[in-house]
């Protein structure tokens, strides 16, 4: 977890993202930056792990094996949708620009 918020700060005050999560709040300070954190610490390569799929993982730090477990999201069953069909269209015709399309600092 130290680790996650070192990058976390780290991302935020270079402005940077992991790839793949350009300009999202998910590769500044999510999911993908909590994985890469893991990765350091285990000594593992990244790009060799099954990123942000559901299941437990085993990591080896020296002698010392670690645990984790991703839980699998189900949005509540299906009972939320964050964007209706639509959503994006109905956006545009308002003239307002989707928060994503933005970036995140005002630069």
């Amino acid at each position: 977890m130290k680790r996650a918020a070192e990058k976390s700060v780290s991302n935020i005050l270079n402005e940077s993202f992991e790839n793949g999560y350009e300009n999202s709040l998910e590769g500044l300070t999510g999911p993908p930056v909590l994985m890469r954190a893991l990765c350091d610490v285990a000594n593992v390569n990244p790009e060799l792990m099954i990123l942000l799929e559901p299941g437990v993982f085993e990591l080896k730090v020296g002698s010392n094996s670690f645990q984790t477990r991703v839980l699998e999201g189900d949005l509540f069953g299906g009972r939320v949708e964050f964007k209706y069909q639509g959503y994006k269209e109905e956006l545009d015709e308002l003239g307002v620009e989707y928060w994503q399309d933005v970036s995140l600092f005002n630069r």
